[in-house]
């Protein structure tokens, strides 16, 4: 398989969902990665698209594929031997998201609470969702809060380095999540600063 050749079809939507490791076996199985827990897009996904530098992909269908262990283990299309398996390895896995299956009652998966406003009861905007944490208990936003600037201070050091945004990390429970609203690109939280 040649991913120097990128298809031209690539779905708007591509997700990147995992990672090729080392090969499973002589006969052109690969072990997976997967970026999550549940391994849901990668299992209920027929179609996958490989990047080595998320600019050019190409896509591939899947022959056979079965969980193992922590991860997957694939069997591509045009993948018969294990040399083939192991040039592979480190490439990148997307999906695209319209290909995922459902997500259940009070589930949500993290790129659709990606770029979401996050407001407390009172209606104070906390910021945006910019990405996830793990901690094996549970998920938690990563809230970056907006920046705010006083001008005085903008003219006073011209060439002071630009201030980062802070980031607030909400634990993503039912005690502080009182409400997502995808259609509404708004998570309601009892948070306060």
């Amino acid at each position: 398989m040649n991913l120097h050749l990128p298809d031209t079809n690539v779905p708007d939507d591509l997700v990147v969902v995992g990672q090729i490791g080392q090969p499973y076996g002589v006969k052109g199985w690969l072990h997976i990665h997967p970026f999550s827990a549940q391994a849901d897009a990668l299992l209920g996904s027929e179609h996958w698209w490989l990047t080595v530098d998320e600019a050019h992909w190409r896509s591939t269908e899947i022959d056979d594929i079965k969980p193992h262990g922590a991860g997957v283990v694939v069997k591509l299309a045009e993948v018969e031997t294990r040399e083939q398996a192991q040039a592979l390895r480190n490439t990148k896995i997307g999906v695209a998201r319209t290909d995922f299956p459902d997500a259940g009652k009070d589930e949500y998966y993290w790129v659709d609470l990606i770029g979401l406003t996050v407001e407390n009861t009172q209606g104070v905007r906390l910021g945006t969702v910019v990405g996830l944490l793990d901690n094996a208990a549970h998920s938690i936003l990563q809230v970056e809060r907006p920046l705010i600037e006083t001008p005085a201070a903008a003219v006073v050091d011209k060439k002071a380095k630009p201030v980062k945004p802070q980031q607030e990390l909400i634990p993503f429970v039912a005690r502080h999540v009182l409400d997502v609203n995808l259609a509404a690109k708004k998570i309601v939280v009892d948070w306060e600063l």
